[in-house]
């Protein structure tokens, strides 16, 4: 993280999605050499698998809203689970 050339926090976001407007907020946003990490923090009572199953989607919607609003590329796309400090693998 320290090494991100930089650190977004608390970014929001909206895009269009068919007919819909879809609208989140990206936790944490790294820029890395050629790509972007996206991490969205979970503070779920459940262990890392169970965020995984659940909030997997949303992950993976997010790294695709990404690179569709900045044209950049999403190296890695994951969950860090706040209660048992894992960061799990992408989910992209």
């Amino acid at each position: 993280m320290l090494a991100a050339k930089q650190r977004l926090v608390e970014v929001p976001f909206g895009k269009r999605a068919g007919n819909d407007l879809l609208f989140g907020t990206i936790d944490l946003a790294l820029e890395q050499a050629e790509s972007w990490d996206i991490v969205d923090y979970k503070t779920d009572r459940k262990n890392l698998d169970q965020i995984i199953a659940h909030y997997a989607g949303q992950v993976a919607l997010y790294a695709r809203s990404w690179k569709a609003i900045t044209a950049q590329d999403v190296g890695y796309a994951g969950i860090y689970s706040v209660r048992d400090s894992k960061l799990s693998e992408d989910l992209r």
